[in-house]
């Protein structure tokens, strides 16, 4: 029998039915909620009764889909990452692998393709839209044009991935105008990444953007809701958006166009929740239940064209997760194309799921020079005194940072670093070439005895580290190179690190990833860093296409006007 006889068949003799599941039917699409029960043959939704007879009290939800994240930023490869997600009710996430692709280019995006294959989540990818992020003011690979349409051609690519090269689009750049062209039809996407732009600049780069997660207000959202863009409502282990949601709550606004994302997430975090934790938050708002579920199921199927996703309905894929309430989302039960892969908040099917061969130059990609003690001082004209530089603030819980003026001491020519004030030294390393370095200044990391590294460092991940003296530095990125990437604490006589032997930014272990970043985590909280995550706001200080100020490898750059500037102001 055909597969579409067995379909039908099915459908007409539901006791022919491969797996039967009931309870407190979610209908997404009419905005119900009833008991019902499900049918499942092949994989597919066949059949559907409602029935209040029906005993069980648990409710049946479309599983979920996260419509945006970096794998990479959970440290851990696609087969590892799905083990964490499907025991809390994910059953599809859409990828954007720029991370890799600014180490490994072409390579590691068809590496990352691969390694999805034949696990319990769907994963989805856009292609990385500008790799490196910002070329004039940091070190990488890059992906090309060519790269771009060869990439196209594989099934599980639905459009292009957040332009952050805002200014190539409102200027008409040639290379990003024919990046658009490729993708401008219905059946791709193009998401966008367009902090704190409004007016006419807006309506020009929505002319071809579809969608944005990177509002950090209300205002900013609902411009962008109101040009007919989709909101990505963002809440990751970094940047933590959500709240927005409270306004368009209170101000009775259509939730149609939004959708819930995590962007960045650590595996440590992700271990203890998911998009299901997002939807608690929407209800603790006074979100309407079901209009909070649809943003983590049909609005994202809808966005990305994904029919056979988003709803429980006859002829969609059986991805049906299934909670005890609609308040804490308590996952019970996974259904992944019909199989039951996770249950009582463990995955089972970990061991089914396909491992590969890590091709061996994956792992050799950290080439710094030696760093010498010389090399991290800042010479300035005075002997003695103070100087006016330009501290980069960084803000807990964002990525976004703020510029500060602020005067530094003056020691026998060079500037030095201020603990009392929290002035710390930042230093970011061309991981790629071994060329390029650049030494700043940094506030709101609080440490006072040590130093933290890591070879993850958005989007370029050259090596960044902070510290409380250039000993503590140098030992920190000493270490880095020796593991070929990973992250590192630093403090008197003690060395923590975890490796992360894939392209320096992610583990084909996720057990061990989420117990020595338990452990990293104490150690920098030990060195006195006040930070609620304090390696993805380290990480984010060198991306040079989100506000205000970052340093990358070759030097500091105001990013609101894209521009290199001086560390002493005049």
């Amino acid at each position: 029998m055909d597969k579409y006889s067995l379909l039908i068949n099915s459908a007409l003799h539901p006791e022919k039915c491969d797996l039967f599941v009931e309870g407190n039917l979610v209908n997404v699409i009419t905005k119900e909620i009833y008991k019902a029960r499900v049918g499942i043959t092949n994989g597919k939704i066949v059949f559907m009764e409602k029935d209040e007879n029906i005993k069980s009290d648990k409710f049946l939800l479309p599983s979920f889909i996260d419509s945006h994240v970096h794998i990479e930023s959970s440290m851990l490869i696609p087969s590892e990452f799905a083990k964490l997600a499907v025991k809390h009710g994910t059953c599809a996430v859409v990828a954007d692998p720029h991370e890799i692709a600014n180490v490994l280019g072409m390579e590691g995006i068809k590496f990352m393709i691969r390694n999805s294959k034949d696990i319990p989540i769907e994963i989805y990818f856009n292609i990385p839209s500008c790799v490196p992020a910002a070329e004039a003011f940091e070190t990488s690979e890059k992906i090309t044009i060519h790269d771009i349409k060869g990439l196209k051609k594989y099934k599980q690519i639905l459009g292009l991935a957040e332009v952050m090269n805002f200014p190539g689009v409102i200027n008409c750049n040639p290379e990003i105008i024919e990046k658009l062209e490729i993708f401008n039809s219905n059946k791709f996407v193009i998401d966008g990444h367009c902090p704190d732009l409004k007016g006419n600049l807006l309506n020009a780069y929505a002319l071809f953007i579809h969608s944005d997660h990177e509002s950090t207000n209300y205002e900013e959202a609902i411009e962008k809701l109101r040009k007919g863009m989709y909101l990505m409502l963002r809440e990751g282990s970094a940047a933590k958006n959500i709240n927005i949601l409270k306004e368009i709550i209170r101000n009775k606004v259509s939730t149609a166009h939004c959708m819930l994302v995590c962007d960045d997430i650590h595996a440590d975090e992700l271990n203890k929740g998911h998009i299901n934790l997002l939807l608690k938050k929407a209800i603790e708002m006074g979100m309407d239940e079901i209009d909070a579920i649809r943003l983590a199921t049909l609005n994202p199927s809808n966005y990305f064209n994904l029919k056979n996703l988003g709803a429980i309905a006859v002829g969609r894929d059986a991805n049906i997760t299934i909670v005890d309430n609609l308040k804490d989302f308590n996952v019970d039960t996974v259904i992944f194309k019909g199989k039951v892969v996770a249950s009582n908040g463990k995955g089972n099917f970990l061991s089914k799921t396909r491992r590969i061969k890590i091709p061996e130059k994956f792992m050799h990609t950290v080439k710094i020079r030696k760093i010498y003690p010389d090399d991290l001082k800042i010479k300035t004209n005075k002997k003695e005194g103070k100087e006016k530089v330009r501290v980069i603030k960084a803000m807990d819980g964002q990525i976004w940072t703020k510029e500060e003026i602020n005067e530094v001491e003056v020691n026998e020519g060079f500037l030095t670093e201020n603990l009392s004030r929290d002035i710390l030294k930042i230093v970011v390393v061309d991981r790629h070439k071994g060329e390029n370095f650049a030494v700043g200044f940094v506030r709101g990391f609080g440490i006072k005895n040590g130093a933290i590294a890591s070879s993850i460092s958005h989007d370029a991940h050259n090596i960044i580290c902070v510290g409380s003296s250039d000993e503590y530095i140098l030992r920190a990125i000493s270490e880095i190179q020796w593991l070929q990437g990973g992250i590192v604490v630093v403090s008197d006589n003690n060395l923590h690190s975890l490796p992360l032997k894939i392209a320096g930014l992610m583990s084909d272990d996720a057990e061990d990833v989420i117990e020595k970043m338990k452990i990293l985590s104490k150690k920098a909280k030990a060195l006195g860093c006040r930070l609620s995550e304090p390696f993805m706001t380290l990480s984010f200080l060198a991306l040079p296409v989100i506000p205000e100020l970052k340093i990358t490898d070759r030097g500091l750059v105001n990013v609101r006007d894209f521009k290199f500037v001086d560390l002493i102001v005049e």
